[in-house]
């Protein structure tokens, strides 16, 4: 009877023995980051520390961050494997073991140890988190925490660690909600740029409607007012429309032969701005008109608004293009933002930037639609817009015109 027993009981052995070794290898050879770690000793303390309802343990903890810290300082990892220190950028497998550092808990991960700790207390034999962790090469990552109970009857002594990195997912995420909040502000933006002009025409046109007593010269006075003020409108839409089809890719542009300098001046004209223009005998470029006196347009009013009190235009022309550029003696935008506020949606939070920020990126891609740049530079005390075009008197215009339709 023995005998059987003690055979019974080497075969249970030995079959323990080979489950515990194939247990091994897996977990050592796994694709996979996995760490064992034992919260047996970080649940005792909880449960010396906390007496309420398991399901608002959270609240305490988050409430309490000594208390929260102090139980992941608690917690031990008692095994790793490559994986595990290669995600980490561990020197060694056994750099990883040991008790956790209770002062190494981050604020921007105590809900997401919280959440760890309450399902440990709960008894839940699952959990999942992402943290914020830093690798011992000091690189910032975003890790996945998966975890599993694998000794029920010992309730968080021996707790299966999954790890992923997941920091591609947290900058796509971080990157839509910066883009989301950047929209927001320039909804605002927008707004208040609409009713500024809005408010006036109302108010004009009810001026004009109720002003019996009115001049002729009043009247052709309020009514330019009102004109100008609708333009502006108008060229907020228009630019909302551009960047609208550019999104959905369907923005084309009509090239044509244009006289360069007679679209500025009739844009100044037009803007009733009074600036000084120094323009040499400018050749003729391949362009679309309405798109250039929309560049032209956004250009002179970001310079009237947000630039110095002084505005100049300045023009020339180089082998295959012609330029004009609008300068300003304002303080211009920070160096590290000088590509940034061609981005839509963007501002840098003062001078020029404050204008909607949607009006040079739209510029600028119609410049390139139409085979030409907008660039933007410091020159001593002054800020440079420049536009360039094609011209068109290099090859033959029909040719280029075919060639601007196809782009």
């Amino acid at each position: 009877m023995f005998a059987v027993a003690a055979f019974v009981l080497s075969v249970i052995r030995a079959q323990v023995q080979a489950y515990s070794e194939r247990y091994r290898v897996l977990f050592d050879e796994s694709p996979a980051a996995i760490l064992e770690e034992d919260w047996s000793a970080a649940l005792a303390y909880l449960r010396s520390e906390y007496e309420g309802k398991p399901e608002r343990i959270e609240k305490f903890l988050l409430a309490y961050p000594r208390v929260l810290r102090t139980a992941v300082g608690k917690a031990r990892v008692v095994r790793a494997n490559r994986a595990a220190a290669e995600l980490l950028e561990a020197p060694s497998i056994e750099s990883l073991l040991g008790y956790r550092v209770a002062n190494r808990v981050r604020d921007i991960n105590l809900e997401a140890w919280a959440s760890i700790l309450g399902a440990i207390y709960r008894g839940e034999r699952y959990l999942g988190i992402d943290i914020a962790s830093t690798t011992r090469r000091g690189r910032k990552i975003w890790v996945q925490v998966r975890g599993a109970d694998l000794d029920p009857e010992h309730p968080a002594s021996s707790i299966l660690v999954g790890l992923a990195d997941v920091t591609h997912n947290h900058e796509r995420s971080d990157a839509m909600a910066e883009l989301v909040r950047a929209k927001n502000d320039f909804i605002a933006q927008v707004s208040h740029e609409l009713r500024t002009p809005l408010t006036v025409v109302v108010g004009l046109a009810s001026e004009l409607e109720q002003g019996e007593d009115l001049s002729d010269e009043d009247r052709e006075e309020l009514t330019r007012l009102v004109a100008g003020q609708a333009r502006e409108v108008a060229g907020i839409v228009e630019d909302l429309l551009v960047a609208a089809r550019t999104e959905l890719g369907t923005m084309t542009v009509d090239n044509r032969v244009v006289d360069l300098a007679a679209e500025l001046s009739a844009t100044v004209e037009g803007l009733g701005m009074d600036v000084d223009i120094d323009l040499p005998r400018l050749p003729p470029v391949l362009a679309d008109a309405t798109r250039v006196r929309q560049i032209l347009r956004n250009l002179l009013t970001n310079a009237m608004r947000y630039g110095g009190p002084s505005v100049f235009i300045r023009g020339g022309a180089t082998e295959g293009t012609a330029w004009v550029e609008v300068r300003d003696d304002g303080p211009g935008v920070p160096e590290d933002m000088e590509e940034a506020i061609f981005e839509p949606y963007a501002t840098t939070g003062s001078g020029a930037s404050q204008a909607v920020g949607i009006g040079l990126s739209v510029s600028r891609q119609l410049a390139e639609l139409m085979r030409g740049s907008l660039t933007y530079r410091r020159d001593g005390y002054e800020t440079v817009f420049c536009l360039s075009l094609p011209r068109s008197d290099v090859g033959t215009a029909s040719q280029l015109a075919s060639q601007g339709a196809e782009s």
